[in-house]
């Protein structure tokens, strides 16, 4: 099992009681920080679990609530001296999330719990609202109620200083969700402790809870950008986040800027156009001419998922046998984004084991305003390397460089020669 986009939805109630990492530059105006991102060390388990659940997902034409979430993590750092926490890496949300010292669940002991008593920087964040109010005698104070994949987390607001880099190399002041109770699934079930959200500023509940937003104020970054290369197993390496910039020599193509759809603050999502899904070459029709459909970049889902409509057509065309018996005339998926379609291969979308194809889709409903909308997983993620500028609002899509297929110049021109179609 893995952690999933976290927070979906958010309720607040008032008043109840070792990855490494490189400094790739820095200079006057800021740091470029590349950040290693490892997949659960019990990775066969959460295949299996990803398996079962995607077999679930293909096989009824009911749509679920929640995506199937991705594995990916890195290492964060909190307090004053620090503490630290492996977190997942999420552009599907924007908060903070560590288990507390005082949680008793058995998913909060099963993980490196925050203590804020040890920390010289941490002060209690009594409301929402009030920055600067003081904790009540009586301990009364705002609580939020989280629901994360198939579970729930509860837990307080707290600030103190955050930290990202192995030598704590970008560091900023900024609320985070202490979680008091969290359910067995999925935390018990995962390696990593809780979420770093790199969402927009509408996906915090606050602006003092967007770590990035935080930094930018600092001006802590060479630019307000971040980028994704989510590696390959055949690559040998693990996947990165770069904060500050991005890293040329994960593209393999030209970069496609799409802007940001999400002006109007209905989600936080990193949000760009989808004109319409094509199957080998010819579109679909499943959405809207004009206003086109929702496609978010979501690190924090492992699949692709989408309105029912949109993936049960896909399905009935791509024609996933589970025994792989058509695998290897399984067509390109593309999604028309720009003036390109950007396609991926039955590679990306589906996950083949010793005697069975599973594909990586799900029906997911979500309703407005979050939705509808495609969140574009890991499926995506691992063929695009992604840009995500947070001053021009846009997202830069370029292809993903892989070892396994070259990776030299010639080699990354015929893929995207074959992957990415210019349109008029």
């Amino acid at each position: 099992m893995q952690l999933s986009s976290l927070f979906k939805v958010l309720l607040v109630l008032p008043s109840l009681a070792r990855c490494a990492q490189t400094v790739l530059k820095q200079d006057d105006e800021g740091k470029v920080v590349t950040i290693k991102l490892k997949r659960s060390v019990h990775q066969e388990v959460g295949r299996r679990h990803l398996r079962a659940a995607l077999l679930q997902f293909s096989s009824s034409a009911r749509a679920h609530s929640r995506p199937v979430p991705s594995d990916l993590y890195g290492v964060l750092k909190v307090g004053v001296p620090a503490q630290e926490f492996t977190v997942a890496f999420d552009t599907g949300s924007g908060n903070i999330l560590i288990p507390s010292k005082t949680c008793t669940s058995s998913a909060c002991v099963a993980h490196r719990a925050y203590d804020g008593k040890v920390s010289a920087t941490s002060k209690p964040l009594a409301f929402l609202d009030n920055s600067n109010a003081s904790l009540p005698a009586d301990g009364t104070r705002d609580v939020v109620k989280i629901n994360i994949g198939r579970g729930i987390a509860t837990g307080f607001f707290t600030t103190d200083r955050v930290c990202v880099g192995a030598n704590e190399d970008l560091c900023a002041p900024t609320a985070l969700i202490e979680c008091t109770d969290m359910s067995i699934e999925p935390f018990n079930l995962v390696t990593f402790d809780g979420i770093l959200g790199i969402g927009l500023p509408d996906s915090s509940l606050d602006k003092k809870f967007n770590f990035l937003g935080n930094l930018a104020e600092k001006k802590a970054l060479r630019t307000d950008q971040f980028a994704v290369w989510l590696s390959k197993e055949r690559d040998g390496k693990d996947s990165e986040m770069t904060l500050g910039g991005f890293d040329q020599n994960r593209l393999g193509s030209e970069v496609l800027w799409a802007p940001v759809q999400n002006l109007q603050g209905r989600s936080g999502y990193w949000e760009v156009k989808v004109r319409d899904i094509a199957v080998n070459g010819m579109k679909m029709g499943t959405c809207d001419q004009v206003k086109g459909c929702r496609g978010a970049l979501d690190t924090g889902t492992s699949v692709i998922a989408g309105p029912s409509e949109v993936i049960n057509s896909a399905l009935q065309l791509l024609n996933v046998e589970e025994d792989c018996a058509n695998y290897d005339s399984l067509p390109k998926l593309g999604f028309a984004i720009g003036h390109y379609v950007l396609n991926i291969d039955a590679s990306d979308y589906v996950k083949r084991t010793d005697d069975s194809c599973v594909h990586q889709f799900q029906a997911l409903d979500i309703p407005p305003p979050r939705g509808p909308v495609i969140l574009l997983g890991d499926p995506f993620l691992r063929r695009y390397y992604t840009i995500y500028d947070r001053d021009s609002l846009q997202v830069g899509i370029g292809l993903a460089v892989h070892n396994a297929e070259g990776g030299g110049p010639e080699d990354m021109a015929k893929v995207a020669e074959r992957l990415m179609t210019r349109e008029a």
